[in-house]
């Protein structure tokens, strides 16, 4: 079954594309209802992340998936590809690691990926409304812009799921608390896109659906934000980006920069009642 799981994930390595072709890639259904079964095999763990062993991303049992080499290699956490292993790979199941890896990254190729076509989708309508209301057109029967608004719509359906996004909230929380309880040796060795899908997929649900992030605890989030940005971690992420905070329980919004050089990472963190 796993290598099924694999080879999926190992012929859509271009689905991150600002435009992926069509030809060489699944569509966005397929690629998210892959995502699906993996949350679903993810469930039985989702409180415990101390049961995932880091060593499945420098193990041979990935099958390609992390590759640190060649045209679809996935970028390490402390950059470039580690020399050696910071750890024995030899955990008592392995099918928990199996499952939280590959889970991480069908999603990074998968509803992440959707997140950010939907982004650019719905700037491209508010461009197109914009631009057609400056003419004084008639935005009713404009054909563009009913095809672009219908895109978005369609894209919305499968993407803004309340399923979907509550079961991958609860995987990001997950992936936080694991990044959370890796060594400092291992650390860097971890895909830089853990980090980045959290951030991004946080996001994008505050701004499209942030009622579904109610009684959904991000707590291992919020802790991950800290020890990034702290002195001793910040150096570890290649990461060009900043942390911002959201808190939802208290109406105040601050920006944080990590002044050390190549890191300043970005994240949403929502404190959300339950």
């Amino acid at each position: 079954m796993f290598q099924w799981f694999t080879d999926a994930l190992l012929v859509n390595a271009g689905a991150t594309a600002l435009r992926p072709d069509k030809t060489k890639v699944s569509n966005s259904q397929t690629l998210q209802n892959i995502s699906v079964v993996l949350l679903k095999l993810c469930e039985p763990f989702l409180k415990d992340p101390s049961r995932i062993h880091p060593g499945f991303v420098w193990s041979g049992d990935h099958g390609g998936v992390f590759a640190t080499e060649g045209d679809d290699a996935v970028p390490r956490l402390g950059g470039g590809s580690p020399q050696t292993s910071p750890e024995s790979y030899d955990p008592q199941n392995k099918f928990i690691p199996q499952c939280f890896f590959l889970c991480a990254r069908s999603l990074h190729l998968s509803v992440v990926a959707s997140s950010s076509y939907h982004n650019n989708l719905t700037r491209q309508v508010n461009h197109t409304l914009w631009t057609i209301r400056q003419r004084n057109g008639d935005v009713a029967n404009d054909p563009n812009f009913n095809h672009i608004l219908s895109m978005q719509y369609a894209n919305e359906v499968s993407l803004l799921s309340p399923e979907m996004l509550i079961a991958s909230l609860h995987f990001f929380n997950l992936s936080a608390g694991f990044l959370l309880q890796v060594s400092d040796k291992a650390l860097p060795c971890m895909p830089e896109h853990m980090v980045v899908d959290i951030c991004d997929f946080i996001t994008f649900v505050t701004r499209f659906s942030a009622d579904q992030m109610k009684g959904v605890n991000l707590g291992n989030v919020f802790r991950i934000v800290v020890k990034l940005l702290s002195p001793q971690y910040a150096s570890v992420s290649g990461v060009e980006c900043m942390f911002l905070m959201k808190l939802y329980i208290v109406p105040y919004q601050t920006h944080f920069y990590c002044p050390l050089k190549r890191c300043r990472l970005y994240a949403t963190i929502i404190f959300a009642p339950n």
